[in-house]
């Protein structure tokens, strides 16, 4: 990540960790306050990072390798960003990976989801 904000692929204000909160189940809300709050903590969404830029607000999924786990997860975060803060500026998916799969290439240009390999080394 440190490389990728180096190069400068993206300008905007950077948040990293991004929390989305989590839902209690109802049997969690039956739970002593405490543990409530604990079980909200380690199980809430976390997005890796978010760019907002003059028009656009990057939602940002960050892996070792593209894996379709990572969209996954993209798509999920979008969903919970959009209810959550109801956006005015356009919403777009970025994936950074280490390493490059080409058979996620496909699937992430149908899902409109831009990708950027940055090397480790």
């Amino acid at each position: 990540m440190k490389k990728f904000l180096r190069d400068e692929s993206l300008k905007g204000k950077w948040d990293f960790d991004f929390r989305l909160g989590y839902k209690l189940s109802e049997a969690e809300k039956l739970l002593p306050l405490t543990e409530q709050k604990m079980i909200e903590s380690l199980r809430e969404r976390r997005i890796d990072a978010i760019c907002e830029t003059e028009d656009t607000i990057w939602i940002l999924e960050v892996k070792d390798k593209l894996r379709p786990s990572g969209l996954g997860q993209l798509t999920t975060y979008e969903h919970l960003y959009k209810t959550k803060f109801r956006p005015i500026k356009k919403i777009r998916l970025g994936y950074i990976a280490a390493i490059d799969d080409p058979t996620m290439h496909d699937v992430l240009h149908a899902k409109g989801v831009t990708f950027w390999i940055v090397p480790v080394l």
